[in-house]
């Protein structure tokens, strides 16, 4: 599901992509909650997804395409 969203905010160009994540953020995190055993609304839950997304959107950028969002996110050390 991840993905799908990835590739709307790559192709669709949405006007408002914060809203968007903010409406779909709990949907598009309930593997990762169940994966961590973390309770709903956790911040770092919410985050994986986020650097999940990232890494996606990535493999466009390096295909050349351009693209920006600006959705925050904690970096972990390893994406460093």
């Amino acid at each position: 599901m991840r993905r799908l969203f990835c590739s709307i905010l790559i192709h669709c160009n949405p006007s408002n992509p914060f809203n968007l994540w903010e409406s779909f953020r709990q949907s598009l995190s309930k593997d990762i909650q169940a994966n961590l055993a973390l309770r709903d609304g956790n911040d770092d839950v919410y985050n994986e997804a986020l650097i999940d997304m990232n890494r996606h959107i990535r493999r466009y950028v390096i295909r050349g395409l351009i693209f920006v969002v600006r959705i925050p996110f904690k970096v972990t050390d390893s994406e460093r």
